[in-house]
């Protein structure tokens, strides 16, 4: 779960250096990077939220399992 809020924070803080290079009409090739760490940046955090929810999942029937046996 700690990794999940990391990794979020950094799209946060990626997203605020993108809006600022936009008002600042930085350089597009530096734009287009830090598009493509977000992009990456959140198809990690679908991985890493997915195998939480199986692993909370899993653990719920664990516990379960013996309770109702």
């Amino acid at each position: 779960l700690n990794a999940l809020h990391a990794v979020k924070q950094d799209i946060r803080q990626l997203n605020k250096q993108k809006a600022e290079l936009l008002i600042a009409k930085g350089d597009r090739k530096k734009l287009k990077r830090i598009k493509r760490k977000v992009k990456l940046l959140k198809r990690l955090t679908r991985h890493l939220a997915h195998e939480a929810k199986a692993t909370a999942a899993a653990k719920a029937e664990q516990s379960g399992a013996p309770a109702a046996g």
